[in-house]
């Protein structure tokens, strides 16, 4: 078998097709659903370039995509490898190649999502280098049924704009102090990063970005962004100081974000939170979220 790039678009399509499926050649949508992937990267300036095959005579066997995003980050995709143990090491050797490539392009950090039940893949990103950083819940409501009650805590709001930048920075940074969702990337990163990869997620808008202050001093942050393909308000971003938790500042901010969403119209929202974060999930599940899927998540941290 063959490490190597994609030849010519022709092959590239039939990489981005195995990728998408395994069995994507029996689809007879996948030639539109490659079509979307590339309109996609377009719309968000996503090279999907950075891209190794793994073939065997003519046979496409696996693949593995880079994708680069604003911040120094980049997502790893690799095409499915369930009940095909001979894949691993080839599999773990194109994502070691990656790995180089990525470094070259001054990316920071790669990460990559595995279902809880492709334990062959979570072995793949162990043999290549990766760490595991943690479980997250993908969690979803309807706006159309919640009913938010009263917060004890009114709050005044910024919103992010040239002048609040450095605002902003201060208290997304200081909310990572001792947080519960994904605490062994603290320091990791550098704030500017941070910010620049939530920018890039979703359609940005500063209108949906706030800071929370009670009485003149910020207590936390909510970071909203629209999702197109969804047609839902994400929240990107949520956190309160460590002084300010554990005080209602947080159901605070998040029916701000409700509020918000309903106000541009729509009917859901959704998040992500750390497994392990246990009184964050206690208060989106008052907020009538519920789990829609859960990936762990995987890291290589470059330089």
């Amino acid at each position: 078998m063959e490490i190597r790039r994609p030849r010519n678009r022709v092959e590239h399509r039939a990489a981005l097709a195995r990728l998408i499926d395994p069995n994507g050649a029996a689809d007879p949508l996948i030639g539109e659903r490659v079509d979307m992937l590339e309109d996609y990267a377009r719309k968000r300036n996503l090279s999907l370039d950075p891209c190794l095959i793994l073939v065997h005579g003519n046979i496409i066997r696996a693949v593995c995509l880079c994708l680069d995003a604003p911040g120094r980050t980049a997502s790893i995709l690799i095409s499915p490898s369930v009940n095909e143990p001979e894949l691993r090491e080839p599999l773990a050797s194109m994502l070691r190649q990656l790995q180089e490539g990525a470094a070259g392009r001054n990316v920071q950090l790669l990460q990559g999502m595995v279902a809880p039940e492709c334990r062959e893949d979570a072995f793949i990103y162990e043999a290549a280098g990766f760490n595991f950083l943690a479980t997250l819940l993908y969690m979803q409501n309807d706006l159309r049924r919640l009913r938010v009650r009263p917060t004890r805590r009114v709050l005044t709001w910024e919103t992010y704009s040239p002048r609040t930048h450095e605002l902003f920075k201060r208290v997304v940074e200081g909310t990572y102090e001792d947080s519960l969702d994904c605490g062994s990337l603290n320091g990791v990163r550098d704030i500017e990063d941070i910010l620049a990869s939530h920018r890039a997620t979703g359609r940005f808008d500063p209108y949906y970005w706030r800071v929370g202050l009670s009485d003149g001093r910020p207590v936390g942050v909510i970071l909203l962004s629209y999702m197109e393909e969804h047609q839902t308000f994400e929240v990107v971003y949520m956190g309160c100081l460590p002084a300010c938790r554990n005080n209602g500042f947080g159901s605070s901010l998040l029916a701000h974000g409700v509020e918000l969403a309903r106000s541009r119209g729509l009917t859901a929202m959704s998040l992500s939170v750390d497994e392990r974060n246990t009184p964050a999930r206690r208060m989106y599940a008052s907020f009538g979220f519920t789990e829609m899927a859960r990936r762990d998540v995987w890291i290589k941290v470059l330089g």
